[in-house]
């Protein structure tokens, strides 16, 4: 049963690097997220299993394993404290900071020690770690190359091996471009550092085991290369010039240059000079093989804007944070007013500069102190293996290589936001290391003996009976994914209807989602479902003559459905803003057919969206909508420019505030609304339709004849438009005695259409948040600024 349990690990490990479904209704993180989650688990029932046949369970004494131990109580504090217990679980979007996949890590390096006993086990992870990125780097080379070849090459490597998953040539088996190269990383230090042991001859090997890492290192070095991620070489740089101090000193008494390891000491002059100038050196050569690659990220400052507040709100939100996976709740409520400058504005990032600091905000004060203690024991442990090393040159190599390569992982999760895979694997390195360490050192285990039934509750009884309750719980929580896992599958499929325009599919997969798992957003997709039937309806409606009651009556039913999904999401996630948007969004249709009470509901949905998102100014712009289709003039006014102080070059409300202004004839106020709106976008074609009205009810012909010139150019089939050119010219007046226009309509380009995949899933930016060094032609993130 051990054995099983290690082999299921290696799968594992392997699947977790190489696992992919060629199709567009599972994503890549939900199923990496599912392998992991359920493959550990698994893992563990075997290994416990085992463990009750034997009657005896040895567990590792270091102060690390216990701290991990905590870290692991302390999140679940956390979880049960979070406005939204279920979400700080496991979010829809599987994230690598909800509560469950923190667990699932901790369990991983706990297994790790376990289970790698022998240093053959550990080869054998270590193996299966470097095997799977090299079949992931062989399936990225041959696409790249592929795409190289003229005519049909990059449809070959974008369409059939795209596997209807990879999108782009920077798509990768182990998740983002940048993953791939922290992957690499790990594996070019490994072989170089063992190439390193091989010059020095500290490590007699045979000729073939030579030959394959200097392949390794070649191959690794050119990912990184074509990546160029600066984070990673500064990680490189660090990890090298640790092996350079430590030969350096351990050297003897006589130290001089000659005790350098050359091999390590051109490592990190290479890795240096790329941390400096990689973008130089790679960027011709990324752009010219169309692999350039960005991601978004906060910055150190914004995260900490967004930290301190959530740690000062209260008590135990210092201690325990607002919960795991629950960033992009405090983003949006403590958003920085500059975000509103960029392009960034709408989005809502689940995560900030880099893991520690995202786990301060999630995980509170004490998480945060856990970690850092974490890290600050294997950092100890590792310098005094350096200190006390064992005679024997293998025993040298496994300490030191397994030290730095997990200490270069470390330092990527205080310096970016990796995903799934580069976690997991920074557990497992760092289990491995822990695990040479107690082999070298025979270090202390608590032994627990004659675990059996039969024995007293003083005795063997009691752990006999956690160790089944652990094997329910690892059992359960297999169960548990896979059931989230078949929801986000039904979830998927329905936005690609949705996204198609078949609101009856969606509609199914979504209450087919909802079965498996009750979540705040499929909630909200339903209610966008029935809100997009209703505008459906009254379109249809609106273009016959008389409306039926059967009409009236399903506008009324998809209505109260609507509310109450969007109801439903609020008793799941009281602090996500979205699920009170829904519920405004609703409300105001229901509003705008004179429905009694709706109007305040809205009102008071979208006040309390302001709430959780006070620097949102489109919930300010919707707000300043429905007063104004109710007749609050003065109310909408001052909703609309409160839209405009948190973001002025907001269109929507610069045209918002135009409309407003022409419709109580201040045409001035109106004329520069309009231009301003097309002085940001030229493309914005409601402005521009507008500002042709506008300048017509001034009696400004000569430019109202030449804005509806442009637009009849723009919409040549557009009757509406054509036939205001020809009055226009023909001094023919557009207007009817109440200063309306007799002509036209509010929007010459109006169209229905469902909610977009992104509408469908407003809590979370599609964007994988990372920190990045600046925009080059080579592969590099964008901070916002």
């Amino acid at each position: 049963m051990e054995k099983a349990s290690f082999n299921v690990f290696l799968g594992t490990i392997a699947l977790a690097v190489l696992a992919f479904l060629p199709s567009a209704v599972v994503s890549l993180t939900v199923i990496k997220t599912v392998v992991i989650g359920v493959g550990i688990l698994l893992s563990f029932l075997l290994y416990i299993i085992s463990r009750i046949r034997e009657g005896s369970l040895s567990l590792p004494s270091q102060p690390i394993v216990w701290i991990g131990g905590l870290l692991g109580l302390s999140t679940i504090v956390s979880i049960v404290l979070s406005t939204s217990p279920s979400n700080s679980f496991i979010n829809v979007g599987f994230d690598q900071y909800g509560g469950a996949f923190t667990l699932i890590v901790l369990l991983a390096g706990l297994l790790t020690i376990l289970l790698c006993k022998t240093r053959e086990r550990i080869a054998s992870v270590v193996v299966t770690v470097i095997g799977s990125f090299s079949v992931a780097a062989l399936f990225a080379l041959i696409r790249i190359l592929i795409a190289l070849i003229p005519g049909t090459g990059a449809r070959i490597s974008l369409g059939f091996l795209g596997f209807g998953t990879f999108s782009t040539l920077t798509s990768t088996m182990v998740g983002s471009w940048y993953d791939l190269a922290i992957l690499a990383g790990i594996v070019f230090l490994i072989s170089s550092f063992t190439l390193e042991s091989f010059t020095a001859k500290l490590l007699p090997v045979s000729k073939r085991l030579r030959v394959i890492s200097i392949v390794l290192c070649v191959v690794s070095f050119i990912f990184l290369f074509l990546i160029d991620l600066y984070l990673i070489w500064i990680g490189i740089a660090v990890a090298a010039l640790g092996l350079v101090l430590y030969r350096f000193f351990s050297s003897g008494t006589q130290k001089t240059v000659k005790n350098l390891p050359y091999f390590a000491v051109i490592i990190f002059i290479i890795a240096a000079l790329f941390a400096w100038k990689g973008n130089v050196i790679t960027g011709p050569i990324i752009q010219k093989m169309n692999i350039s690659y960005a991601e978004v990220s906060l910055p150190y400052q914004y995260t900490a804007d967004i930290a301190y507040p959530v740690l000062t709100h209260s008590p135990l939100s210092t201690l325990f944070g607002a919960g795991p996976d629950r960033f992009a709740e405090q983003y949006l409520l403590y958003k920085p007013a500059n975000i509103n400058n960029t392009q960034f504005w709408s989005s809502a990032f689940p995560s900030g500069s880099d893991f520690i600091v995202t786990s301060l905000v999630d995980v509170g004060a004490v998480g945060a102190i856990l970690w850092i203690l974490f890290f600050g024991c294997f950092v100890y442990l590792g310098v005094k293996a350096l200190r006390h090393l064992p005679e024997n040159h293998l025993s040298k190599y496994m300490l030191v290589t397994s030290f730095l390569t997990a200490f270069f992982m470390w330092l990527m999760l205080f310096l970016y936001t990796p995903s799934h895979v580069i976690i997991l694997i920074t557990m497992i390195m760092t289990g491995i290391f822990l695990a040479v360490f107690g082999i070298e050192h025979s270090h202390s285990m608590i032994e627990l003996r004659d675990i059996k039934w039969s024995q007293s509750w003083n005795g063997g009884r009691t752990m006999w009976l956690v160790l089944w309750l652990a094997v329910i719980v690892s059992a359960v929580g297999c169960l548990v994914y896979a059931k989230d896992a078949i929801a986000g599958f039904y979830f998927q499929s329905g936005i690609n209807a949705s996204v198609a325009g078949d609101a009856v599919s969606a509609r199914t997969d979504f209450e087919k989602a909802l079965t498996f798992k009750k979540s705040d957003t499929y909630y909200q997709a339903l209610a966008q479902i029935d809100a997009y039937q209703i505008n459906s309806i009254i379109s249809s409606a609106s273009a016959s003559a008389t409306t039926a009651s059967s009409t009236v009556s399903t506008i009324g039913s998809l209505l109260n459905e609507g509310i109450g999904f969007a109801r439903s999401g609020q008793r799941i996630d009281p602090g996500n803003a979205n699920n009170f948007l829904a519920e405004g969004d609703l409300s105001a249709i229901a509003a705008a057919l004179n429905v009694p009470n709706a109007y305040m509901d809205a009102r008071s949905a979208y006040i309390d969206g302001i709430v959780l998102s006070p620097m949102d100014p489109s919930i300010y712009l919707s707000l300043g909508r429905l007063d104004y289709a109710e007749g609050s003039t003065t109310a909408a006014v001052n909703e609309v420019s409160d839209a405009l102080k948190l973001k002025p070059d907001y269109t929507d409300a610069l045209f918002e505030a135009g409309v407003i202004s022409y419709n109580v004839n201040n045409y001035q106020t109106a004329t520069q609304a309009f231009e301003s709106v097309l002085k940001i976008d030229r493309t914005y074609t409601n402005a521009e339709y507008f500002l042709g009205l506008t300048f017509a009810r001034a009696n400004d012909m000569t430019d109202a004849i030449t804005i509806f010139t442009d637009l009849a150019k723009s919409y040549p089939q557009n009757t509406t438009i054509s036939t205001i050119l020809s009055d226009l010219k023909n001094g023919v007046s557009l207007f009817s005695n109440n200063g309306q226009s007799s002509t036209v309509g509010n929007s010459p380009t109006s169209s229905l259409s469902l909610p977009s995949s992104s509408e469908l899933m407003p809590s979370k930016t599609s964007t994988k948040n990372t920190k990045a060094k600046k925009s080059t032609p080579s592969a590099s993130s964008t901070s916002v600024q």
